[in-house]
């Protein structure tokens, strides 16, 4: 019988920074980020058929299921994704999935 159970979990591990008005650093977290679910991915996904303000918001959210899905099941404060540019949420998804796929590829 296979146990699904059995699976050795892989983590994506991300460092999110708050800082000042200034641009001086306040405090950072790091988060190791899980796998995504079907549920995820569809999210993400469903981002290139949203428009303007729409996707915005879309993104906002999928960053936060992505990185609220961690191994210390703790949730990211809003003020961390807040303090995102587009560039870094762009990046940060880029690099997920980067990491997916690579795992997915992965003989282990």
């Amino acid at each position: 019988m296979f146990d699904i159970s059995s699976i050795n979990k892989r983590y994506f591990e991300v460092k999110l920074t708050e800082t000042d008005d200034v641009g001086e650093e306040i405090s950072n977290i790091i988060v190791e980020a899980e796998p995504p679910k079907l549920k995820v991915l569809k999210k993400i996904t469903s981002i290139s058929k949203s428009k303007g303000e729409d996707a915005i918001d879309e993104l906002t959210e999928a960053i936060k299921m992505i990185l609220n899905k961690n191994r210390a099941k703790s949730k990211v404060p809003d003020k961390y994704i807040e303090e995102l540019d587009s560039d870094q949420m762009k990046e940060l998804l880029t690099e997920y999935f980067k990491w997916l796929n690579n795992n997915k590829n992965s003989p282990n």
